[in-house]
């Protein structure tokens, strides 16, 4: 009976050793499905999977650096500029910014004629060359000396040395003619002869190649800004829209308009070829905000080029494109 029994042991523990191969089998092949997978799909280690659970248990946040949105730095203006600012009372540093348009004058240039009883966007003109004549809408045939070019009242188009000039004002049309007449090109820059009863100033860039401005709130008007600029441009904008002489501001006829503003600006020129001006941008242009903006422009003084650098006014390039050009 003994040997039975014997036998019947040895085949129990044989069944046995089976289904502990088999199983060891099984988890032979779930490790290698698991490591399979996690190199296929870049499943974390544990020690990796470690350490993000023990820095989230902290409270510290894991996420790398390199994988966030940078912000651009601020760049200050450092380098001396040509004029300084308009400052209506003590500026707060941080709201002066510099526009710059490094490419200004690699592009149109303008020159200013003015009559003699003329102000900034006030009996005078401004000749820009070059200028594309299909952008520049339609009009009736003008002859300007031997060749002939298209206009409307306060404006005429012609060609000029291979391209196309404008002459934009608020002069008669026989004096558009006339300083259209007297206008070459000398090393790609429009030059206006000098005439009789007009002034003639010398070329600059149609786009502005610096724009100093100084952000404030005023109680009236709201988001409100000066600014201090040169170049012909600004005066050539100004006979591309509607213009409202609103007297002096420190003794310099004055204009209001939208040029350079959100809702309107008041601008003088505070000396030959600068330009200032007063803006805002929280109530539609009227008598009212005009009115207020000329007060405040009244109430405001220049300062110099070293002062505006104590600002430390923010730089940003970018194209000062203005109305027309």
């Amino acid at each position: 009976m003994s040997e039975p029994q014997r036998g019947s042991d040895a085949a129990l523990s044989g069944s046995r050793a089976r289904r502990l191969l088999g199983f060891v089998g099984v988890l032979v092949v779930a490790w290698l499905v698991v490591l399979l997978m996690s190199r296929i799909l870049g499943t974390p280690s544990g020690e990796g999977a470690t350490a993000r659970a023990t820095s989230a248990g902290s409270g510290q946040d894991t996420t790398s650096a390199s994988s966030l949105p940078s912000l651009p730095p601020v760049v200050v203006e450092t380098a001396l500029p040509p004029f300084g600012g308009l400052v209506l009372d003590e500026p707060t540093k941080g709201y002066a910014l510099t526009a710059r348009d490094a490419a200004a004058a690699g592009g149109a240039w303008t020159v200013v004629v003015r009559r003699d009883d003329g102000s900034l966007g006030h009996h005078g003109a401004v000749v820009t060359y070059p200028v594309d004549p299909t952008k520049e809408g339609a009009g009736s045939p003008v002859q300007v000396g031997s060749v002939q070019g298209f206009g409307r009242p306060g404006f005429i188009v012609w060609p000029l040395a291979g391209q196309s000039a404008r002459i934009r004002g608020d002069l008669p049309g026989s004096d558009l003619t006339r300083i259209a007449e007297s206008t070459t090109v000398v090393d790609g820059h429009p030059k206006v002869a000098p005439l009789p009863r007009f002034t003639v100033a010398d070329p600059s860039p149609a786009r502005l190649p610096l724009v100093h401005e100084i952000r404030y709130n005023d109680g009236d008007l709201g988001f409100t800004y000066t600014g201090m600029t040169s170049g012909g441009g600004f005066e050539d904008a100004l006979y591309g829209v509607d213009v409202t002489p609103v007297g002096t501001v420190h003794g310099s006829p004055a204009v209001a308009s939208t040029v350079q503003g959100g809702n309107g600006t008041v601008a003088w020129e505070p000396a030959p070829g600068l330009v200032a001006y007063v803006g805002w941008s929280s109530s539609p242009i009227s008598a009212r905000t005009t009115s207020i903006a000329v007060r405040l422009a009244e109430g405001s003084h220049s300062i110099t080029a070293e002062q505006w650098l104590a600002l430390t006014p923010q730089l940003v390039d970018r194209p000062n494109i203005l109305g027309g050009q």
